[in-house]
């Protein structure tokens, strides 16, 4: 690590010198014409922003917000219309257009107009400096930098020219709605998909937003179908020798039928399908072979009246999924929101279960609120009379709509009310069942929304505490302070365990023992210090850990929390000073934001971090004030 240091400087100061220079041509002036315009695809298309991967859509009460949308949701999508290089933006679902005309300055929403009469609608779209990504320019200002971004994160889209246009925040992708991408579940292996990997099609638990696992089933001659994958446009093809896995390539115009197949509904599974090869009759696809995960396409699994060669069609979602998890005081969640057959219900997850998709949830950004997508049944979450149910969406019954509020004293939980009936909140029944209550403050009424990936035995799981400003982690000194620096390799001082507490969290050092806290605070120092009782433990010892995203959190300690209202102090770098401080600082700053790095990322993996997180701060540097 230590011959990493001067390479480290060295590259430093060449980005430095680098960042002093325009990152691309055309930034020093720009055109009055767009040059990416050309190469937005015509037609329907989501914008998607690179910093956040979330979509631009339109709200009813018409601003242009940003979230993770359903791909199926009419005012996430956009038609761009050009003329003599400049753009309409117009919402496929409202008609509406994006204007500039409502937002005068920064931290104003930018809005939709029922006309585009004016240069306020319309938008010069340039070419970024990453690849695929456009700047959107108001034609307002044809030679400045007015652009669209969500740089402050305020939950809508704004438009200002004092943002740095290599940033990621005003970049975006536009994306050709090519219409409903699927998944394609397995009856012989409960949550396992088909997918793409190397030319070959495989099957597999794999995360709902995996483009390799989406597939779109396309009309071909008469009853035959072509399976096409959504990321790379390949096309499943029977491989002739059919003891062995079949292909995800290329059509061959030779044997055009090795990559067509007949659809057909499973005898005694109602929702189950197969696929016989088009070009190969008497071959379904299946995942039988007990060794590997190779799908393949022969006649040892049986056609429509057999259970080992049958096949789900599900809507694909962009959106990552969660489980939803209830209140406890135990280090990891142990109950968990599931549906059976419309049903809603909670409880444990066992080794069986532990991919099954009826514990998985979709949350979608929806106008003002959230929709909650069940991943097994695609049904969405609603209040039926008093009770807790699933159904397909409605666009008029706002008892499918949910606001989600973070808990005041229990980290990581937030209550989740209904918005067509917003006195009632979601909330755990008896045994195990599920309803709703007018008791937010109630334990039953908090949940936790958990990566799916989230280790589950118990065991302990330390991590790494890495700034977002500066590449720097956490440790506990010698003395017992705590200061911050690059990642050690001698030692687990920079490893910390996360103790569930009352709600909120204990900071254990992995190599001592020692608990983070603010008790005597030496020459004005955060320090880490021994817990005999941790049935009896200090304020001073107990963090607050608020995740604002991403795996991103502030730290606060107890001590500082006013009932009601939100912290001001946090855990920070903010001066440099080789120490963590503790004290008054804006939460939206890096240097008070940190990441939750789990340990078994290994130091190749972290080194590589490092140096992409001093790359993204030095040109941030370059072209922002330091924080």
């Amino acid at each position: 690590m230590r011959r990493l240091k001067p390479i480290l400087a060295a590259l430093m100061s060449l980005l430095l010198i680098i960042s002093a220079f325009p990152a691309f041509t055309g930034q020093a002036k720009a055109a009055a014409e767009g040059s990416g315009a050309a190469d937005i695809p015509s037609g329907k298309v989501m914008i998607k922003n690179k910093w956040k991967s979330n979509y631009l859509y339109e709200a009813s009460d018409g601003t242009v917000r940003y979230g993770m949308t359903n791909p199926a949701d009419e005012s996430a999508q956009w038609v761009v219309a050009t003329d003599r290089g400049q753009s309409l933006i117009k919402n496929v679902k409202t008609g509406h257009y994006i204007t500039v005309a409502k937002t005068t300055q920064r931290y104003q929403a930018l809005t939709t107009n029922e006309t585009a009469d004016s240069n306020a609608e319309k938008w010069i779209i340039d070419k970024s400096n990453r690849a695929g990504y456009m700047v959107v320019r108001s034609a307002t200002v044809s030679e400045g930098n007015l652009v669209i971004h969500e740089e402050d994160q305020m939950g809508f889209a704004e438009a200002s020219s004092d943002i740095n246009i290599t940033f990621e925040s005003p970049q975006w992708a536009f994306i050709a709605v090519e219409g409903t991408p699927i998944r394609i579940e397995s009856y012989m292996h409960p949550g396992s998909v088909i997918y793409e990997e190397d030319g070959l099609v495989k099957h597999g638990v794999r995360p709902a937003d995996d483009l390799m696992s989406h597939w779109y089933i396309e009309s071909s001659d008469g009853d035959q179908i072509t399976i096409r994958n959504r990321a790379t446009g390949h096309l499943i093809a029977q491989n002739e020798t059919t003891w062995a896995g079949i292909f995800a390539i290329d059509e061959d115009p030779a044997q055009p039928g090795l990559s067509r197949w007949k659809q057909e509904n499973a005898v005694n599974q109602p929702g189950y399908v197969v696929f016989e090869n088009a070009g190969l009759p008497g071959n379904w696809m299946n995942p039988q072979f007990p060794d590997d995960n190779n799908v393949r396409s022969n006649d040892w699994a049986g056609g429509p009246d057999g259970v080992n060669a049958l096949w789900r069609v599900v809507p694909a979602s962009d959106l990552p999924s969660v489980r939803i998890a209830a209140y406890t005081d135990a280090m990891v969640p142990t109950d968990f929101l599931y549906e059976d057959g419309g049903e809603v219900r909670y409880g444990a997850i066992d080794s069986a279960s532990s991919s099954d998709p009826r514990y998985l949830w979709i949350v979608e950004d929806y106008d003002l609120s959230k929709r909650i997508r069940n991943a097994a049944s695609n049904r969405y979450l609603n209040i039926d009379g008093n009770q807790l149910s699933t159904g397909e969406a409605s666009v008029t019954n706002a008892n499918y709509e949910w606001s989600f509020t973070p808990s005041d004293s229990y980290d990581d939980y937030n209550t989740i009310r209904n918005v067509g009936r917003p006195e009632l909140y979601i909330s755990t029944g008896s045994g195990g069942s599920m309803t709703v209550t007018a008791d937010a403050d109630g334990l039953g009424s908090q949940w936790e929304l958990v990566d799916p990936a989230l280790v589950l035995d118990g065991s302990d799981q330390y991590i790494r505490i890495q700034n977002v400003w500066q590449p720097f982690y956490i440790y506990e000194n010698a003395d017992g302070t705590i200061k911050y620096g690059n990642l050690r390799t001698d030692d687990q001082r920079d490893q910390w365990l996360v103790v569930k507490h009352d709600g909120r969290k204990l900071l254990k050092n992995r190599e001592t023992g020692h608990y983070m806290n603010i008790a005597d605070m030496p020459d004005g120092h955060i320090q880490a210090t021994p817990l005999s009782d941790l049935s009896n433990v200090d304020e001073t010892y107990i963090w607050s850990g608020k995740n604002i995203g991403g795996g991103t959190y502030l730290l606060s300690n107890v001590t500082d929390k006013v009932p009601g209202e939100p912290f001001t102090k946090f855990i920070s770098i903010q001066n440099l000073s080789k120490y963590a401080e503790y004290s008054v600082i804006n939460p939206n700053w890096g240097s008070p934001q940190w990441k939750f790095l789990p340990v078994g990322r290994s130091t190749i993996n972290c080194i590589a971090s490092e140096f992409r997180e001093l790359r993204a701060n030095i040109c941030r540097m370059c072209g922002r004030r330091i924080r």
